[in-house]
């Protein structure tokens, strides 16, 4: 099971599973997130280059972590406290605001209940973390003055943009209830919690449910505290470990690369490391700037032409007499020199 904390609980229950602890769908934490919108008098245009690259680490003992994190100008309109013409206004200034956002590492937990066969999430946010993402939103203020924001707009209705230094003193004072926080999540953890003690965890210390048969979990789920951090990196660890486990057991492993122009030049040496590690199909996938934001598609991902070359290329270094690897989402009057079992497809395809 890899449908994350959300959903795997549910498919757990939907299928039967019963464990000792009797936790499945328990201990949900969330990284509650706010996110403050600083206006400068110059453009920044946040949305270039690479997203989360500059963090903020100074609080993480307190459980808080900053990160310019920029988003799409449709999601700051919806989140924003004006309307009509004055809604205009700020947005005609989108390319001269930062998004910041803040992470807070939870202290307490929720639970993922399965009604009708769906997964419902139940999750109270503590006075305590509250009183953290306030302290956190003043922090991260006072970092975006210092690097000369104007205007800094708040994740508090009915609190007022700040627009001076000065203003953030006034938010320690202030009795901002839980209820009038704009807080978000994207890191849902800990509802499949991995545990060598059976009457406390879901599944063993590599994600086998306890009292199941090779019954296997493997995403963020597990996690059975949260880890303060972006969890993408230890999600993929995770399956890493799995993975590796059931190659033991004869399972047949795929994987799927993105590929971009940084590493194009490197298809035959992510072959040979991921075939090494007993992946049995290697797939190649690529993007389309089709139905995409494409601003800056071009510098990112090469062109199908020059993908089918490269590839080409690397099927000839092979020793392999049927190579494993495929790409997939790619035209085919641009692979015709290729194997047909390598060949991928699309449908439907304009420019590029």
């Amino acid at each position: 099971a890899a449908c994350g904390a959300i959903h795997t609980p549910a498919l757990l229950e939907r299928s039967g599973v019963r464990v000792p602890s009797g936790r499945i769908g328990h201990n949900l934490s969330l990284h509650p997130n706010v996110k403050l919108v600083a206006t400068f008098d110059q453009p920044v245009r946040g949305w270039e280059g690479v997203h989360q690259a500059y963090q903020v680490r100074e609080f993480e003992d307190e459980g808080l972590v900053f990160a310019a994190v920029n988003v799409p100008p449709s999601v700051v309109a919806m989140t924003s406290p004006v309307h009509g013409a004055a809604l205009g206004a700020m947005m005609a200034d989108y390319d001269k605001m930062m998004v910041a956002g803040m992470l807070l590492e939870d202290t307490t937990t929720g639970q993922v209940r399965t009604v009708g066969g769906r997964p419902q999430a139940f999750y109270q946010l503590s006075d305590f973390d509250a009183a953290k993402l306030i302290r956190g939103v003043g922090l991260l203020a006072e970092l975006l003055f210092e690097v000369g924001a104007r205007e800094i707009m708040l994740p508090f209705e009915g609190v007022p943009a700040l627009t001076r230094p000065g203003d953030v003193r006034r938010l320690a004072g202030l009795r901002i209830p839980k209820e009038t926080m704009e807080v978000v999540t994207v890191h849902m953890m800990g509802t499949a919690a991995m545990g060598s003690d059976r009457a406390r965890a879901v599944t063993d210390g590599h994600g086998l449910v306890h009292d199941a048969d090779r019954l296997m979990v493997c995403d963020a789920s597990l996690f059975p505290t949260p880890i303060g951090v972006n969890p993408m990196e230890t999600i993929m660890a995770l399956a890493t470990r799995a993975a590796a486990k059931l190659a033991r057991w004869g399972v047949e492993l795929h994987t799927s690369t993105v590929v971009t122009k940084r590493n194009l030049p490197h298809l035959g040496a992510i072959y040979r490391l991921l075939r090494s590690r007993g992946v049995n199909q290697v797939v190649f996938n690529v993007m389309q700037a089709n139905g995409r934001a494409n601003t800056h598609f071009e510098r990112i991902f090469p062109r199908y032409s020059e993908i089918a070359a490269e590839f080409r290329r690397m099927l000839a270094g092979l020793d392999e007499p049927r190579p494993r690897a495929f790409l997939v989402d790619i035209p085919l009057c641009t692979t015709e020199s290729l194997p047909d079992h390598a060949r991928g497809y699309v449908e439907q395809y304009r420019h590029f």
